[in-house]
């Protein structure tokens, strides 16, 4: 049956793959090109197969979407997906493979599989009340794309649309901070890609603001250095005041200090190396996002409560630039971050959204090479009794390639 999607995809156009694709898995009827295919599916509803059948129907689709991705078809991408709403699977009848075979559908159709192909629909979609939880499907898609339980399709096609989003947001508020800043040069179509509203700009020039001698950059860079060589005890101990802000309160400083001192007490007289380092970078991420139980951990929620999305961002900030590898783990933890509060509205999510768009405001700046962003001051004396921040301009040089 893979043979048999290969060899449309080698031999036939986008529409007859869909047509046969639909003829096949959808509407089991016989086509001069599928009788082998048929006969194997035949095979499956015969033997009561469901989890081969289901996992066969999945990778059969990113197969697809992989194949059509890499060739810009993305409209039948979304012509894919959508044919399984389009389905009829309530009528019944007298053929036991057929109802089977509807029955197998009908459980796809309500899986997260089918959930996680959407992700790969709703960009195409235009819609003007998208879910609040859309703006940040390359989290979800990376979430995919390290699972190992994913077929390699799959995990490629969200890898690869994953970089696709995380470029584009990068390029959007990048054209944003260009054009925003000065009203001759407004232009409709760079919107502003956060929910930050115009106060995007102002907290932008809040984070660049510290490219200076002591970013955060070269704080970390100086804190891997003056810990080299340390045991594994006193590293953690250095940890904790590296990530460290004045304005923590003593409960929040007490819980971040307990859970960092605790961790792998049978290490603690070893030096500590880059392996531990990236297993402590994964809890202290934990800590601060999701709990073993897939909910929002106790951090978390105090920081909510708080009220300090950017106390926050700027400690997992910190702790990236001194374990970048530790990025994708963040990510997977945003990711259930999103899940576990999807069924809420945007009003109760205004938090989270602040957090995500701060997180990847940082980013972009910090963590990543494609934009370089630079403040510039402006001529004080036409504006003498403009604020600090407003005295300057963002300036921002673009250096990765648009997908």
């Amino acid at each position: 049956m893979y043979h048999f999607i290969l060899s449309l995809i080698e031999q036939d156009n986008p529409e007859g793959v869909l047509r046969e694709f639909s003829s096949l898995f959808l509407l089991f009827h016989t086509t001069p090109y599928n009788r082998v295919a048929r006969e194997a599916l035949l095979k499956l509803l015969l033997g009561n197969n469901e989890q081969v059948f289901l996992y066969l129907l999945k990778r059969s689709c990113y197969i697809l979407v992989n194949n059509w991705s890499t060739k810009r078809y993305d409209s039948y991408i979304l012509q894919l997906i959508t044919s399984f709403q389009e389905l009829k699977l309530d009528c019944t009848s007298r053929n036991l493979s057929r109802n089977r075979l509807q029955s197998w559908l009908k459980k796809f159709i309500s899986s997260q599989d089918y959930q996680d192909l959407l992700l790969f629909a709703n960009r195409h979609e235009a819609s003007a009340q998208k879910h609040w939880s859309e703006r940040y499907i390359s989290y979800l898609l990376v979430a995919q794309s390290v699972n190992a339980r994913n077929p390699q399709e799959q995990r490629e096609a969200a890898r690869l649309l994953a970089d696709k989003l995380q470029q584009k947001f990068k390029f959007d508020l990048a054209m944003y901070t260009a054009h925003s800043q000065f009203i001759s040069h407004r232009n409709p179509r760079y919107l502003n890609p956060t929910s930050l509203g115009d106060e995007v700009l102002r907290l932008m020039k809040l984070i660049v603001a510290r490219r200076g001698q002591f970013n955060y950059e070269n704080i970390a860079n100086i804190f891997l250095r003056q810990t080299e060589g340390i045991s594994y005890q006193r590293f953690k101990l250095a940890l904790v005041k590296y990530l460290q802000f004045a304005n923590y309160n003593g409960y929040l400083l007490n819980k971040i200090n307990t859970n960092i001192t605790s961790l792998y007490p049978q290490n603690n007289a070893q030096v500590w190396n880059r392996p531990l380092l990236l297993r402590t970078s994964k809890r202290v991420i934990d800590n601060l996002t999701v709990d073993d139980s897939y909910n929002p951990s106790e951090l978390f929620v105090l920081f909510a409560a708080q009220n300090s999305p950017l106390l926050l961002v700027i400690t997992l900030l910190k702790l990236i630039l001194v374990c970048p590898n530790a990025r994708i783990h963040l990510e997977k933890r945003i990711a259930e971050l999103i899940k576990f509060y999807h069924d809420e509205t945007q009003e109760k999510c205004q938090w989270l959204s602040q957090f995500i768009d701060l997180l990847n405001l940082s980013l972009a700046i910090y963590a990543d090479q494609d934009v370089r962003y630079h403040l510039l001051q402006v001529n004080v004396e036409q504006n003498p009794t403009a604020s600090i921040l407003d005295r300057y301009h963002l300036f921002c040089q673009y250096i990765g390639e648009r997908n």
